[in-house]
């Protein structure tokens, strides 16, 4: 593309000089210029960041017990164990799941086990009185089946990338059950609501889903 240095008109066709000066273009072609963009800071960032976080969380989690250790006495109480628990959730929610390059499905499996392991962690050390195991690991599974299931029906064009994580977290939708089955879990109906989730999810995956959506949930089964 060529250029007029007077009235700045440009032009893509072969004219020698501008149609309204008539001042003669310069007969070589100016390149197109581009702003400059540091890669190497950029892989500095993606790197440093996450680092960043881990530390921070160990640091916390290790002056948690240090501080708990000393107050131990005049507070014989394990409360440095919720504070660890959080760290390495921070850890998990920004080191791993935001600053992460992991796929999006895996993202939110991390964050189903991560958030059930948090909540249950809490309750064992606040004397297990099984809330978590009877209501929010339900909710928790059940709620991010809908998100990645609402994500496989949106994007048509990534069935094959989400549909092995949407079969994971079927799964993992009947893990309150078993956690029922073994007396771990109390709470019958909300364990049951799980499990009645997923079957309903895999019936209208079947229903409402297009040819190839049904025949790679199917291939993954092997039928």
């Amino acid at each position: 593309m060529k250029e007029c240095v007077n009235c700045h008109l440009r032009l893509r066709d072969s004219q020698k000089e501008c149609p309204f000066c008539h001042e003669k273009f310069s007969s070589k072609d100016e390149a197109p210029c581009y702003p400059t963009y540091d890669y190497k800071k950029l892989m500095v960032r993606q790197r440093i960041f996450p680092r960043i976080v881990a530390f921070t969380a160990i640091l916390l989690s290790a002056a948690s017990v240090f501080i708990n250790l000393l107050t131990w006495r005049q507070y014989p109480h394990l409360w440095s164990v919720f504070a660890v628990g959080g760290a390495m959730y921070l850890w998990l929610t920004i080191g791993n799941t935001i600053l992460s390059k992991m796929h999006g499905g895996g993202k939110i499996v991390l964050q189903t086990i991560g958030l059930s392991v948090l909540a249950v962690l809490v309750d064992v050390f606040s004397g297990f009185h099984r809330w978590s195991v009877n209501i929010v690991v339900p909710f928790i599974v059940i709620a991010h089946t809908l998100l990645i299931t609402i994500i496989v029906f949106s994007k048509k064009m990534r069935w094959n990338a989400y549909i092995g994580y949407a079969i994971t977290m079927l799964f993992l939708c009947f893990l309150p059950i078993l956690l029922f089955a073994f007396r771990v879990a109390t709470s019958f109906w909300f364990c049951a609501l799980s499990g009645l989730y997923a079957l309903l999810t895999v019936a209208a995956m079947f229903i409402f889903a297009r040819k190839d959506l049904k025949d790679q949930f199917v291939s993954r089964f092997h039928f």
